[in-house]
């Protein structure tokens, strides 16, 4: 089984707590004159449940965003930074050296850039010029969870060699300069009395109340390589699922102005509907009932996600508590977020040998992934 060895994280300069964004959000829509009721900012905002989060870039143009084309070259300097600060630490935490390493694989959303990024850290960083690459783009909030399965199946197969994972993402930058205050432009010219105009408008807000910026990374080695060893968690198993038709549930659209995300009321009932067929079936096939699990690494998506599936699986207070806490901390960062749960773990729990641990995550497609751990 493979062996997940360490993992680190960095988040950028610029921290904002909450109000701090909510009262910028109002500021903007009352010097637009944007007619709604501002009270719904406040009130969206607080109800994430997040005290604040980071930014790649700061909020001093916001009244005023530069081109979509100068944001999207910012956030690859500044995700290129991060990345190659994170898996600088990630090397000296596991104690291997960069051309030790067999395969990279990065996966990304909102930072578009070809090469990718890995090709940049490549050229900062002295790895094999064999090592493979592997960069996924698309995944969204669950690419932390489907990062892991992808490289466990790799590692089963290769288990004398070690991997990088890295996710990075700086969705909150990305929708922060300029995709909503497009998107608010935009509503001037609509009936904000239409139900279905209304509901899109409140999922944009949300989405600017939820995501954060941030970069992690978690080196994995198969069962033959020497840094396996006990007490480490070890991937047991994994499972993936996939809803169709649920296209319009999750996404991200790149427009003229910047990014502007796609989050249907749907996704905390779809959680439901959609984890219990992968869930299942993974823990029957070894055994495993709900109450086995000891440790939960269950993707925030935001406190309704969360309480959805505490309701399908029966899940405590304690055992949402690691999500919450991240949640609260650093925001949605997407798909970093699991691996930023996993970083916790290593530092802040002490869990006994034998612990099975579940990580969960949810995104567009929409799709679910599942890796099954044992401490």
């Amino acid at each position: 089984m493979p062996y997940i060895v360490a993992t680190e994280t960095s988040l950028p300069t610029y921290y904002y707590d909450q109000q701090t964004l909510a009262t910028t959000l109002r500021k903007y829509c009352q010097a637009i004159g944007l007619d709604i009721d501002l009270d719904i900012i406040d009130s969206l905002f607080h109800n994430t449940q997040i005290d604040g989060r980071y930014f790649a870039m700061p909020l001093d143009t916001f009244f005023d965003p530069p081109p979509f084309s100068t944001v999207a070259a910012r956030c690859v300097e500044e995700a290129a930074d991060l990345c190659e600060k994170t898996v600088r630490k990630l090397l000296a935490a596991a104690g291997i050296h960069s051309t030790e390493i067999h395969q990279f694989t990065s996966m990304l959303s909102t930072v578009v850039s070809v090469p990718t990024v890995d090709a940049i850290l490549i050229n900062r960083i002295e790895f094999a010029p064999t090592m493979k690459r592997v960069p996924i783009n698309g995944l969204g909030c669950m690419a932390g969870v489907a990062g892991l399965s992808r490289v466990a199946d790799y590692l089963k197969g290769h288990p004398t060699e070690a991997v990088i994972l890295l996710t990075c993402e700086l969705g909150g930058t990305a929708f922060w300069q300029g995709g909503v205050q497009g998107y608010l432009q935009e509503a001037l010219d609509r009936d904000l009395t239409e139900s279905s105009f209304y509901t899109d408008l409140v999922s944009q807000i949300v989405t600017v109340a939820l995501f954060g910026d941030g970069v992690a990374a978690t080196l994995m080695v198969g069962d033959e390589h020497p840094l396996a060893r006990p007490g480490l968690p070890r991937v047991v198993d994994t499972r993936s699922g996939f809803l169709p038709d649920t296209l319009h549930v999750a996404g991200v659209d790149v427009l003229d102005n910047g990014f502007r995300n796609r989050l249907s009321v749907d996704v905390p009932g779809l959680a439901k509907t959609g984890l219990r067929p992968v869930l299942d079936p993974l823990l029957a096939d070894h055994d495993l009932t709900v109450d086995q699990i000891g440790h939960w690494l269950i993707h925030p998506g935001g406190p309704k996600v969360l309480t959805a599936t505490a309701e399908e699986f029966g899940l405590t207070d304690e055992n949402l508590k690691l999500s919450q806490h991240v949640l609260r901390t650093v925001g949605n960062v997407s798909g970093p977020t699991v691996l930023y749960m996993m970083d916790e773990t290593f530092s802040s729990y002490d869990l006994e040998p034998g612990t099975y641990g579940l990580v969960v995550g949810m995104g567009p497609g929409f799709s679910q992934e599942a890796v099954l751990l044992q401490w």
